[in-house]
């Protein structure tokens, strides 16, 4: 039997901020003998336990490997800086949650690569489980190091760091990977070790960094890997596995709810949206199915409100009758139901007060840009007067606070869309008259592959922050409007990363190695640290994030395929020059993205 390190986490709890993080022992963890199942995995997600408990694919994840009698699943997160300091000066590797074990003592290490900065954390809980940070200098006493997430759409920066990078959703994918695995064995020596990478190759979904190599900007396969990636989805979400046992931390985290996933994909094509084009085709769950997982969720769990998840949650085509059923079944308990952003219509705000029943809160609408020629752009396909009809219709049905996300930086904008902002918050206003709180959220465009905005350049940071410092100003003036942004530097960084090649692996083990960490927190977020790394790797991080691409020519994810083809993308492109749109999936025919769901042409 395999021997492990167990850490005495108990010395470590009375020193550090929040001890919640590190106790594990949550309720609803399986009753399962980790330490003896035949394939053993750690999964890792590298951002602070608070985040890592509050993302569905995790808790999934978990739930299917550990309902397979020969596999194991365990959890670690990011450690925040109190318990860093203390393992490193106590030279004490990373513990897994379950059974405090070592990190590095088991047969795979995974990853879920949500967000780019979480970057140097994938590389600091490499480094604190004693694990190699490069995949070429590990050997097969070595876990396998594996990642997966909207992330690794464009693999190449993180690519240098992993055996493997799965593309697509894990449900299925996972259990082959640990069943062959299994069958192989590859820690016994580094001749099988290869020839598990090789075989895992051959997986549909599954990509091997090391059987690839660059040429003229695009990646190309070695010996017999495939050309093209394809990427890896559940067909029939009915049939998946869903957590209807959640773990319930002992501490708050950012989403501390019981959560409902209603669908997967989206028919909007909003062509900024990196989302809306990899989870594509659109699944949907059944009613009865939500109302199974509802049941059992709050029965287990002790919650008392229910998230409604999923992206553009509105249009799941049965969304008022599940409404109604589980407002009917539940709200006299005083569990309520939580919606995200709502859709530009009546329909939306007559849902959302209905599901706010019981715990009345602040509404939430993404205009995304302030002018017509700009929402066309992007493809959100809505009017002014659809924003300001839902804004008014809200505020009269008795949500005096709304909320909204609108972006700058986009591609093609011009000042006019700017002022465009400004004039859509005051007709807003002034339609609805005295009373109205608006609270209103502004990014900054960050382009990313798989979308048709993927060979465009983010705009100069000292352009951006002009119009940040614009926006902030100008409502600063308007009663009952508040705005704020976040820091350029960050969604800089982002697109670097976004839109990188492999070379961009150097400036983020460089970035980690100078003490980056938790660059999604504010607090730890050090600009001055990565401008060390970009002089000292010589790498040109501003063209990477600011180059617009021509649609012709080879990019570094070009081998990776989310089933939307380059074509469909192409063309987006060029309606998006245009300031055309295209009707979205359940309006109209089928656009003939690729994803194989209906034929092009053929009406929904």
């Amino acid at each position: 039997m395999k021997q492990y390190h167990h850490i005495p986490v108990e010395r470590f709890l009375n020193r550090v901020q929040r001890p919640g993080r590190y106790v594990g022992r949550e309720w609803n963890i399986p009753q399962k003998d980790f330490e003896n199942a035949d394939v053993q995995m750690v999964m890792a997600f590298p951002d602070l336990y608070e985040v890592g408990m509050s993302h569905l694919g995790l808790r999934i994840l978990y739930e299917v490997v550990n309902q397979a009698a020969d596999f194991a699943m365990e959890r670690v997160m990011a450690p925040g800086p109190d318990l860093e300091a203390l393992l490193r000066a106590e030279d004490t590797p990373l513990f897994s949650l379950e059974t405090n074990r070592a990190v590095g003592d088991f047969d795979i290490l995974g990853f879920s690569i949500q967000y780019e900065l979480s970057a140097t954390n994938i590389l600091n809980i490499l480094d604190l489980s004693g694990i190699p940070l490069r995949a070429d200098q590990r050997d097969h006493s070595h876990a396998i190091v594996i990642g997966g997430g909207p992330c690794v759409y464009n693999p190449e920066p993180f690519a240098p760091f992993f055996d493997v990078l799965l593309i697509g959703e894990g449900e299925e994918a996972i259990l082959e990977f640990l069943t062959l695995y299994k069958e192989m064995r590859p820690g016994t020596s580094d001749a099988h070790r290869i020839a598990f990478l090789e075989a895992v190759g051959k997986l549909q979904g599954f990509y091997v960094p090391v059987l690839y190599r660059e040429e003229n900007g695009a990646m190309v396969p070695l010996k017999d890997a495939p050309a093209v990636v394809k990427k890896r989805y559940i067909k029939d979400l009915n049939q998946a596995v869903f957590p209807q046992k959640p773990l319930v931390p002992h501490t708050s985290i950012i989403h501390d709810r019981g959560v409902l996933e209603l669908f997967r994909g989206c028919l909007r094509g909003c062509r900024f949206c990196q989302a809306g084009m990899i989870y594509r085709p659109r699944r949907e769950k059944s009613v009865d199915t939500l109302v199974c997982d509802a049941a059992a969720v709050i029965q287990n769990s002790g919650y008392d409100e229910l998230g409604l998840l999923s992206l553009s949650t509105m249009d799941y085509s049965h969304i008022d009758t599940l409404v109604h059923t589980l407002t009917e079944n539940y709200s006299d308990q005083g569990i309520s139901l939580s919606l995200p952003s709502l859709r530009m219509d009546a329909f939306s705000v007559e849902l959302a007060k209905e599901v706010q029943k019981v715990r009345k809160g602040t509404l939430t609408l993404a205009p995304e840009a302030g002018s017509q020629r700009l929402r066309n752009v992007i493809n959100k396909n809505i009017s002014e007067t659809d924003i300001v009809d839902t804004a008014v219709t809200a505020f009269r049905n008795g949500f005096h606070s709304l909320k909204f996300y609108l972006m700058i930086g986009l591609p093609f904008e011009e000042e006019e869309d700017i002022e465009g902002i400004k004039d859509l918050i005051t007709t807003v206003k002034r339609a609805t008259g005295k009373g109205l709180n608006l609270s209103v959220s502004i990014g900054t465009f960050v382009p990313k592959a798989q979308t048709p905005f993927q060979w465009c350049g983010q705009e100069a940071g000292e352009t951006v922050t002009a119009k940040q410092r614009d926006l902030k100003s100008w409502a600063k003036t308007q009663k009952g409007v508040r705005l704020g942004y976040h820091d350029f530097e960050t969604s800089f960084l982002e697109a670097v990363i976004a839109r990188g090649d492999r070379k961009v692996a150097d400036l983020i083990e460089r970035g980690f190695q100078l003490g980056a960490r938790l660059d999604g927190w504010s607090e730890y977020f050090r600009y001055d640290l990565w401008l060390h790394a970009m002089a000292e790797t010589d790498i040109d991080a501003k063209e990477y994030a600011t180059r617009w691409l021509s649609p012709d020519q080879s990019l570094p994810w070009d081998h990776i395929s989310c089933g939307v083809s380059k074509a469909f993308l192409q063309k987006e492109y060029e309606k998006a020059v245009a300031a055309r749109s295209t009707p979205h999936c359940a309006e109209d025919v089928c656009a003939g993205c690729g994803i194989g769901c209906r034929k092009a042409g053929e009406r929904p």
